[in-house]
């Protein structure tokens, strides 16, 4: 992402640190972070660029972040949920999701955006409609009757005799 086109858009500027085991910071580079948590380096450490593109890159591509949280009732058991790119906590929850994976340190206002992007209804909610009450434009109507079993003709008695019962040998010798 370029962030000479990214400075036209809303966005904020983000410094990024490595964080080793001990918690000491290591700066990596600089550069602006967008609504939607795209990010984009302007500077980095020299020596650095590639590294810190290859930790960038795919968290640019990624749609969303898995969460970790406490399973409900069960204690040490997590449940894992995930945030998609345009919910509202997103941008919350990469600064977490960075940490935890990567060891990055995302230092940026993410409440530098007034308006977050819309979230997207959750599945099953009352306000998503039920499959069957949704039609496409221009549809043609189904003859369901078409679809229906076939009323029994009435036979002159020639019918097939029924078949014999399946035996497998070694199963029905109990």
């Amino acid at each position: 992402m370029d962030p000479e086109r990214m400075h036209d858009a809303a966005a904020t500027p983000i410094a990024i640190a490595w964080l080793d085991p001990e918690g000491r910071r290591t700066r990596l580079g600089e550069g602006r972070i967008d609504a939607r948590g795209a990010i984009a380096v302007a500077t980095s450490r020299p020596g650095m660029a590639d590294y810190l593109a290859g930790l960038i890159d795919p968290l640019n591509a990624r749609d969303e972040v898995a969460v970790k949280e406490p399973w409900p009732g069960e204690p040490g058991a997590i449940s894992h949920r995930r945030v998609p790119r345009n919910a509202p906590e997103f941008l919350v929850e990469l600064k977490a999701y960075a940490l935890r994976a990567l060891s990055l340190e995302l230092d940026f206002d993410e409440t530098a955006f007034a308006s977050p992007l819309p979230a997207p209804l959750p599945l099953g909610s009352d306000d998503t409609p039920a499959p069957d009450a949704i039609r496409p434009l221009n549809a043609p109507s189904l003859d369901l009757d078409a679809y229906a079993e076939p009323e029994p003709e009435e036979g002159d008695g020639d019918d097939a005799p029924p078949l014999p019962p399946l035996v497998i040998p070694g199963l029905d010798e109990v």
